[in-house]
This record gives structure tokens, C-alpha cells and sequence, in this order.
């Protein structure tokens, strides 16, 4: 069987492990987007036109993020409590994506790179946990370690505290 799905390579500046490397690309099919860390950032750097809606424009978008947390995070705690953190790699990194995504949909923008410059856009954004562009560098760098693990749990904490509390706000 034929695989037609279009693919386009990841920009230099999505390149960062643990999400991507070099060569890497990206299955155009929003089937599947929901696998692929930063779909909707590097769709719009490469292809801007594809959509009219982006999901920093749509508030469904971050209530989906923060769903998916509630729902995988048990999952990683019990794989975490019994030392299975390597099996759990694919899923934590998406985990950690899925939150730099909500730090910049929150705050209305795409996520404009992965390279260095990630944590001084981070530093500018209006909604924003205390030290998280430190506590993000850390999870990139030892994504399966239990200590990621706590660090992303309660970074995910404390942007919902803060995304409901401006909500409420604005009511």
C-alpha cells in the first residue's frame, strides 16, 4: 500500500532534541498531529496558509492541552513510582512540548523556535510560572528522569492556576 501523505522537513529551528533532529520531518496529515510535538508551530513557520484558525487563536485548543495533561499524568506517575521512566520516553517528550505550546497559546503566539532564543521569548510572556524557562531547560535536558517528571507536573500546575485566575478576571 501507498503512503500519499505529504511530509515536510522540520526547520533548523525546530531541530532540538529530545523533540527533533536534523532531517527529521513532518507528516502533513492533522490525523495524526496530535503525535507530532510543535505540529501547528512548525505548519505555520513553514506553511502559514494552510489554516485559518491557529490554536493560539482558539481557546478550545489550550483546554485540550490542559485535558491531555489530567489524562496521561497518572500514567506517567505510576510508570515513574515503578522505575519504567525509559518507557514512558515518547510520552513525557510530547508531554513537555504540549506544555511549551500552552505557555505561548496562552499568551496568543506560536512557538517561534526551539534554539536558545526559546527560554528569552519565554521570559517575555505575560503569563509564565515563577523560574519556568530554567525548569523547561532542565526537562529538555533529562526528560526521563523522575525529577522531570515533578517539575513538568507542577509547571503545568501553576500555568493553569494562573491561566484560570485570568479567566476569571476577564469575566
Amino acid at each position: 500500500m501507498k503512503n500519499d501523505t505529504v511530509k515536510i522537513r522540520i526547520p533548523r529551528s525546530f531541530c532540538y532534541p529530545p523533540f527533533y533532529h536534523e532531517g527529521d520531518m513532518l507528516p502533513l496529515d492533522i490525523k495524526t498531529q496530535d503525535s507530532f510535538p510543535f505540529f501547528y508551530d512548525v505548519l505555520y513557520l513553514s506553511h502559514d496558509d494552510q489554516i485559518t484558525t491557529w490554536p493560539w487563536q482558539d481557546i478550545g485548543s489550550v483546554e485540550a492541552l490542559f485535558d491531555h495533561w489530567k489524562m496521561i499524568s497518572p500514567q506517567l506517575k505510576d510508570a515513574f513510582h515503578n522505575r519504567r521512566g525509559k518507557h514512558v520516553q515518547a510520552i513525557i517528550i510530547l508531554a513537555l512540548a504540549n506544555y511549551i505550546d500552552l505557555l505561548f497559546w496562552i499568551n496568543g503566539k506560536p512557538v517561534p523556535t526551539l534554539d536558545q532564543s526559546l527560554y528569552r521569548d519565554m521570559v517575555r510572556l505575560a503569563l509564565i510560572p515563577v523560574n519556568a524557562p530554567d525548569r523547561v531547560r532542565y526537562i529538555c535536558h533529562k526528560p526521563v528522569h523522575h525529577a522531570s517528571f515533578i517539575q513538568l507536573n507542577a509547571l503545568y500546575d501553576e500555568l493553569r492556576k494562573k491561566y484560570v485566575a485570568r479567566k476569571i478576571r476577564k469575566m
